[in-house]
């Protein structure tokens, strides 16, 4: 018997010439599935692999994250004079993301120097300005009301019309639009 001898059954009784061989059978290929990007993670392509040896038949690839897809701001709660508002915006892409921003308290403000008037308001609009004058009793000496179109932040100075600046003045910035509201005030002589 030699030692390299190679035998056809377990009891080593009858030897036979090399070793046998056995046809391949293939890979048994197994579906690797696809997954859809979000806006947090990446996704990627369907694939395959052998279920046998896992070799990769069909490699998969990234698909990289998306991005949000916001949608408009919407004021869900508008600001005052004295309480900020918040916006919120969601992605639209489903994957449940939102944001929410404060909005800053309305600020107006309203000084008479040099018998003219500067103003500055939150937002572009329509605004009334009244000048009215008032001797040292209270009577009203004179009186004149504006409307001007402002846009935001400050203002360059307006003068009144048809008005004698006399005695006391106060003046007053309305809200024209939003049924007459008054907004601040300013005193001056």
């Amino acid at each position: 018997m030699n030692c390299t001898a190679v035998f056809e059954d377990e009891e080593a009784s009858r030897e036979i010439d090399g070793i046998p061989t056995i046809d391949a059978t293939g890979h048994t290929e197994v579906t690797d599935t696809s997954v859809e990007p979000t806006c947090e993670t990446d996704g990627k392509t369907a694939g395959s692999h052998c279920s046998v040896c896992n070799t990769v038949i069909t490699e998969q690839t990234i698909i990289p994250k998306l991005n949000h897809n916001w949608s408009e701001w919407e004021i869900t709660a508008e600001p005052t004079q004295t309480d900020e508002g918040i916006k919120t915006r969601e992605c639209k892409n489903g994957c449940g993301t939102k944001e929410a921003e404060k909005i800053p308290v309305l600020k107006f403000s309203i000084k008479y120097e040099n018998e003219k008037a500067v103003v500055t308001v939150p937002e572009d609009s329509t605004y009334t300005v009244i000048f009215a004058a008032y001797d040292d009793s209270g009577k009203l000496l004179s009186v004149s009301a504006k409307d001007v179109p402002f846009v935001k932040g400050e203002n360059e100075p307006i003068e009144p019309q048809n008005f004698n600046a006399s005695g006391k003045v106060k003046v007053t910035l309305w809200d024209s639009l939003k049924g007459m509201k008054p907004l601040c005030a300013a005193d001056g002589n």
